[in-house]
């Protein structure tokens, strides 16, 4: 699917101006100001909800792949009446995966915009600089594609994150290499920024409970594809592994001058790689690149016994959109977000949608795979996949079917 297209089947404004940003607007109905019991973003016939991420810039693939899944779902839980008579409109703002950008359209959307609460947001360094806003406003955030630290402990009372921890996926790589594989000589390649940060300590946590260490590390700025130092630094320790906690450009350069070098160890990536862009980027299979996946594997096409599905669902709105790991947790977070407010019930407020929130405990969104928060914890999942490509897919790295069921609206 081109860019064109996406942008238009999203119905995206696109102002290019200092500061561009993306709108998401619901057109069909005109909307009232008036809010009910003075609850911001709330009127009796819509709900605003508002969320920032990169859809232009090297790590586009990802946010867009949240956009899609969130905006499937929003298309059909609108097109079958919204919530208690009232329709999701969505706000999202292009951040390009810039944390000055994040803030200043984080502020926005609630200062501005008035939401009423806030959905997927991409990245770390980007979800720092909005958690003291989202702090000061007591605004809940449902679904952050990151797996860093600082979301979940100390608690975060306003975050709500579906997918599991860096150090969980760090453990579940690790454990694989050494465990499984007999490997002892590790490297790590991080990006120099939060996440990098957070996957190294993650990873050398793990390493120090099998009683190893990393045998070299190696930073990359974000946003560039400048690896070329690392690769000497890493290259030089000769490691069985690299573990690479970076994003799909950085990993496929690395990869790829590795290979040319004649430099060939088993290599690891984390799920923020963005797999369909590390895979269509890297171009080769191997069974030895590792990629972690926080998602079960979604179906390719629609089962029949699954009308209103997460596949056929995106089928129906994006018909040239194939399924992936990212709009699949876009799909399923958005569905979170949605069964929080339905439980928060009609007269619905930030405290009741916490609440609600809270109350989600082995949530079913598919026969195998539940949903837990608790006032305590705010991670609603807690499984790690690891895959590797053959064939150009995505195969389960233990041989084993993976559940395959239907993700419903």
């Amino acid at each position: 699917m081109t860019k064109r297209t996406i942008l238009s089947a999203l119905s995206i404004i696109a102002v290019i101006a200092t500061g561009s940003y993306f709108l998401f607007r619901n057109t069909n109905k005109p909307q009232t100001e008036e809010t009910v019991a003075n609850t911001t973003g709330v009127t009796r016939d819509t709900i605003r909800i508002g969320t920032v991420k990169a859809l232009t810039g090297p790590t586009a693939f990802l946010g867009t792949e949240y956009a899609i899944g969130e905006q499937t779902y929003i298309n059909a839980l609108n097109d079958a009446g919204g919530i208690y008579g009232r329709k999701i409109r969505l706000i999202s703002y292009d951040d390009q995966y810039d944390p000055p950008k994040t803030a200043y359209y984080t502020q926005k959307l609630i200062v501005d915009d008035g939401v009423f609460a806030l959905l997927n947001y991409v990245g770390t360094p980007t979800g720092k600089v909005a958690l003291p806003m989202i702090n000061e406003a007591q605004i809940p955030l449902v679904g952050l594609f990151s797996g860093a630290k600082i979301f979940r402990e100390p608690l975060q009372p306003y975050i709500f994150n579906t997918r599991v921890s860096y150090h969980e996926e760090g453990a579940a790589v690790v454990n694989h290499l050494v465990k499984t594989s007999g490997l002892t000589k590790i490297a790590v390649l991080y990006q120099y920024d939060d996440f990098g940060f957070d996957v190294l300590q993650g990873i050398d946590n793990a390493l120090k409970q099998a009683k190893l260490s990393p045998v070299a590390t190696a930073s990359y700025e974000r946003n560039t594809i400048n690896i070329e130092r690392a690769l000497d630094v890493i290259s030089a320790a000769k490691p069985e592994a690299v573990i690479l906690a970076s994003v799909y450009g950085p990993s496929t350069q690395f990869i790829k001058q590795a290979h040319e070098r004649g430099f060939t160890p088993i290599f690891a990536t984390m799920s923020f790689v963005g797999p369909e862009a590390f895979a269509q980027e890297l171009g080769i299979d191997s069974e030895d690149i590792i990629i972690s996946q926080t998602m079960p594997l979604p179906n390719m096409q629609p089962e029949s016994n699954c009308p209103d599905g997460y596949e056929y669902l995106l089928a129906k709105y994006f018909p040239e959109k194939n399924p992936t790991f990212g709009t699949l947790e876009g799909f399923i977070n958005a569905k979170i977000l949605a069964e929080g407010i339905k439980r928060a019930g009609p007269s619905l407020t930030r405290t009741s949608l916490i609440s609600a929130l809270e109350s989600l405990t082995d949530y079913p969104i598919a026969k195998e795979l539940h949903a837990s928060f608790s006032m305590t914890d705010h991670q609603a999942l807690r499984n790690a996949y690891l895959t590797r490509i053959i064939g150009g897919k995505f195969v389960p790295l233990d041989g084993k079917k993976q559940s395959q069921d239907c993700i419903r609206l």
